[in-house]
């Protein structure tokens, strides 16, 4: 009788060990197992972030993933249209063109700075007018886009106050949107008001007005 009260006993203790060793084996991965945690996939999400819906970041199609690089300064050149005149002022269409081999990216504004006829800068401030267009402008070999420009005829605060408003300028340095080099562009000889100020507006595509007056 004993002997199988021992043996009821042992039985007891064996079982319960056994049910021990199964809990604990049930339980998290150990901090040396590379599966414990959430998963993190190569861009950095969770599960949980795939899930859901995020919201897109505005950006403006970089030049890398349409396979087109900006348009550069050593591709491009320009002119200058003369539109018209009226309350003071004077307008224009500035059209540059892609002389490159392959398409080029030129959303958005240009820079611009004027040049006297020995080279030196001269007073310029560009006004951007408008937003800034979301539209894509990619010019194949050959193609242009145009911006319309405006200056002041009449002086103001800060130009001369005798003869000329500012220096008579006859090159228009232009830099591409998103470049840092500048191609020069014939200017008409005149001299642009309110200290060089220009007004711009973003870049496009299709057939410049022929005429534009105040």
């Amino acid at each position: 009788m004993g002997e199988t009260r021992g043996r009821t006993a042992a039985g007891v203790l064996i079982a319960a060990a056994a049910l021990l060793a199964g809990c604990g084996g049930t339980g998290g991965a150990s901090a040396g197992d590379p599966s414990g945690g959430a998963t993190v996939d190569a861009s950095g999400g969770t599960p949980a972030d795939q899930g859901g819906t995020s919201p897109t970041p505005e950006t403006r199609p970089t030049s890398p993933a349409n396979g087109r690089g900006v348009c550069q300064a050593a591709t491009m050149k320009g002119r200058i249209r003369i539109q018209g005149a009226g309350m003071g002022s004077t307008y224009a269409v500035l059209i540059v063109t892609n002389t490159g081999k392959r398409p080029c990216d030129a959303t958005g504004y240009v820079g611009m700075r004027l040049l006297d006829a020995q080279d030196r800068p001269l007073p310029t401030n560009v006004r951007r007018e408008g937003r800034q267009l979301r539209n894509l402008v990619i010019l194949a070999p050959g193609d242009s886009a145009y911006t319309e420009i405006r200056w002041s005829t009449v002086p103001a605060a800060g130009d001369n106050e005798s003869g000329p408003c500012q220096p008579k300028a006859e090159t228009l340095e232009v830099t591409a949107p998103d470049d840092t080099r500048q191609f020069p562009v014939d200017w008409n000889g005149s001299s642009v008001c309110s200290r060089g100020t220009i007004d711009t507006t973003p870049l496009r595509t299709g057939t410049p007005p022929e005429k534009r007056s105040g």
